[in-house]
């Protein structure tokens, strides 16, 4: 598609950016003359005011407290973590392969999709709160919620009407119920880990 292409979802539309001069332009010298748009109104009910959908306000004194923890050591003790949970899913494909080798009649199917989503929910486990959830090797209930909110956010993105700010439209629609019941499994788990990280911490 090339470094700037525009990606269109329904009736709405995105400019996607890799090129890292162009980056740039948007998030350094020129940030004042953009806006997160519709992305930050699909991600406000997931992330709230993160770092992502935040506003300026919001924004700068967090990113304050977080770019000291972006030293060197840190990354280079967070580039190890990637490798070791990669190699996890390495063996584990690898193991699923062999199950085909005497049988050459036999296929699978992997989900690479979900492989990914587990393969990322491990690393952000270990590096932001030091925990391994292990899921690239069980099945996790929150990545069934993790995946549940992206799925969401993915329809909200390319709906005409927001019938999900409506008035109880949270407990009247089925998938907006399940939507909801996605967000307390991850908000449970996330308040969980920030305990136990406060508790352990040195």
């Amino acid at each position: 598609h090339g470094s700037v292409y525009k990606l269109a979802f329904g009736p709405k539309s995105f400019l996607v950016v890799s090129d890292p001069i162009v980056a740039r332009h948007i998030l350094r010298e020129n940030a004042f003359v953009y806006d997160k748009g519709v992305l930050a109104d699909i991600l406000e009910p997931i992330m709230g005011k993160g770092l992502i959908p935040a506003d300026l306000d919001t924004w700068k004194p967090r990113r304050k407290a977080i770019v000291p923890g972006f030293h060197a050591a840190f990354l280079e003790a967070m580039v190890k973590v990637f490798g070791d949970c990669s190699e996890r899913t390495v063996k584990k494909l690898e193991a699923m392969l062999l199950t085909t080798q005497d049988d050459k009649t036999k296929h699978i199917e992997i989900d690479m999709e979900a492989e990914f989503s587990s393969l990322a929910l491990d690393i952000i486990g270990l590096c932001v709160f030091n925990y391994d959830f292990g899921s690239v090797t069980r099945e996790s209930p929150v990545i069934k919620a993790v995946y549940g909110t992206l799925f969401e956010a993915e329809h909200r993105s390319t709906f005409y009407i927001p019938y999900w700010k409506f008035p109880l439209a949270r407990w009247l629609v089925p998938r907006q119920r399940k939507f909801h019941e996605d967000l307390k499994v991850i908000n449970e788990c996330l308040d969980n880990l920030i305990t136990t990280a406060k508790a352990t911490r040195q």
